[in-house]
């Protein structure tokens, strides 16, 4: 049990990262080869909390 209280004071006592901590962290992945440049932009909307993106209508005639 004690190592169950010692846990919980540890994840109390660690702050939360950011945004824009956990951005700059997926920046420095992209820039040491970790990750693509799609992963990047992916990870980032995700971060971020972005809705979907829509199709533009001129890539919608593109695809018909």
């Amino acid at each position: 049990m004690d190592e169950q209280m010692a846990e919980r004071q540890e994840a109390r006592n660690v702050p939360e990262m950011s945004v824009y901590e956990q951005l700059y962290i997926q920046l420095y992945d992209y820039h040491f080869s970790r990750i693509t440049f799609l992963e990047l932009l992916e990870k980032w909307k995700e971060t971020l909390q972005l809705p979907p993106t829509a199709q533009l209508p001129h890539a919608q005639h593109e695809n018909s």
